[in-house]
């Protein structure tokens, strides 16, 4: 597998061979699973770190690691002593693994440890939770769910999730349901133990003897092994009809979310009088935002089908969190069909509002500060149009072409830039990759 996503240090490249065996066994009232995920991944940072027009050194230009996935699961349907409840319970646990020659160890800065001033991370997860689920329908017009999770990690601790929720029908074919809930979300790897390797270039600035202060200042940046878990507390209230005897279906849903504890990355640059940085009070790296942030939402969702070969939909999500750093506004649009001859195809529309982009790579070096900048309302055009031929009662041939067009509805160009890049002016681009129209031709098969 092959892949690249955008960070804040540079486009990160993925080069990954996976192995992946799962065991699943169903024998009622226990179900087990459980999987291992073996990979060798190649990583590439796509950035040099500069100070103006001076490349002080570059990132490892290949990062080979070995990652290890163990993962059960438990689960036990308790035996029913009353028949509108249903009690669930179960366990799980996953322990990880990460191993490199070519990244550095948070230990590499602790005299007297095996890591110090040795290049190479052995980095170590172990999670492990227990849940129960209950489900009552004391009525034929509602039904009430509930339960919790409690879960450990060797990352970031200890957490309990609550859950509540009830779904009624006040009249038929329509459904409220009102919810509550926390929950958490773990730090990743990149955020607590990724620190990636230097290479220093022989005409470069950085004297042999100086270094050893830039590993050291890797090795306290990037990666946080102190970072907290992501906390959220969400309430909603949904209501959902059928119309048409199915033909239409609406939903319109509201959510509050207080959210504490959000992990970004953020760079505090200094320097000294020669201009060079200063490694004892610079900092970049991951960590946890102080404070609260708070969030409503609307969602209208509109879906109509007239028969089985046809599907329309329309839908529409504002988002209020104070701030004007997110899209306040999201839309799709679009439909699908199939013809009894074989012909099928599809054409959506999506889009957001504008909303003010940050924590934007800088193209003047890594230590330099982030980039704040309008990012401008666009859409993206998504379509497919083929056709399928049967070829027996399972077996079938399909063929086409599938189209992804982006717009840039201020501009009025067929491009624009995501989260964390830019297009200048003069039409340059930086801190990630442009999104482009892109025609792919494809052939399936299904045996």
């Amino acid at each position: 597998a092959t892949g690249a996503f955008t960070t804040l240090i540079g486009n990160i490249g993925l080069d990954a061979h996976l192995v992946q065996p799962r065991l699943e066994l169903d024998f009622e009232p226990f179900k087990l699973q459980l999987f291992y995920v073996g990979q060798v991944t190649d990583l590439s940072i796509d950035n040099d770190i500069t100070l103006g027009e001076t490349l002080l050194a570059n990132f490892n230009p290949s990062t080979l690691a070995y990652g290890h996935v163990v993962d059960g699961d438990f689960q036990y349907n308790l035996p029913k002593f009353w028949d509108p409840l249903l009690v669930i319970t179960g366990i799980r646990a996953r322990g990880s693994w990460i191993n490199s020659d070519d990244a550095l160890s948070y230990d590499y800065v602790t005299p007297g440890s095996d890591s110090y001033h040795e290049p190479g991370v052995s980095w170590s997860e172990f999670r492990a939770g227990g849940f129960l689920h209950l489900e009552l329908a004391p009525a034929d017009w509602v039904f009430i769910t509930a339960g919790g999770r409690v879960d450990y990690d060797t990352t970031a601790g200890s957490f309990v999730s609550p859950r509540l929720a009830a779904v009624f029908k006040p009249i038929e074919n329509n459904y409220l349901r009102l919810g509550v809930a926390r929950s958490f979300r773990k730090p990743s790897f990149q955020e607590s133990g990724l620190h990636p390797m230097l290479v220093f270039p022989e005409s470069g600035p950085i004297q042999p003897d100086e270094q050893q202060d830039y590993l050291e200042f890797m090795a306290r940046n990037i990666g946080n092994p102190n970072l907290e878990h992501e906390q959220m507390l969400a309430f909603e209230a949904g209501w959902r009809s059928n119309w048409l005897d199915g033909i239409l279906k609406t939903r319109l849903d509201v959510y509050i979310n207080r959210a504490t504890n959000i992990i970004d990355f953020d760079i505090k640059p200094a320097f000294l009088p020669t201009g060079l940085p200063d490694l004892e009070k610079t900092s970049m790296r991951f960590d946890n935002e102080p404070g609260a942030k708070l969030a409503w939402g609307v969602e209208l969702d509109v879906r109509y089908q007239p028969n089985k070969n046809v599907v329309l939909r329309a839908g529409w999500s504002y988002r209020d969190t104070r701030s004007e750093t997110t899209p306040k506004n999201l839309f799709l649009v679009g439909g699908r069909f199939k013809s009894e001859a074989g012909l099928l195809g599809s054409l959506y529309l999506i889009g957001r509002g504008e909303y003010l982009g940050t924590k934007i790579q800088n193209p003047e070096g890594l230590f330099s500060p982030s980039r704040r900048a309008h990012l401008p309302s666009v859409g993206i055009f998504i379509g497919r149009l083929g056709y399928r031929l049967r070829l027996g009662n399972e077996q079938k041939l399909e063929i086409g072409a599938k189209w992804y067009v982006p717009v840039d509805v201020e501009n009025w160009r067929l491009r624009y830039h995501g989260r964390a890049g830019l297009i200048g002016p003069d039409g340059t681009t930086y801190g990630g990759e442009p999104l482009e129209p892109r025609v792919t031709f494809y052939l399936e098969g299904w045996l």
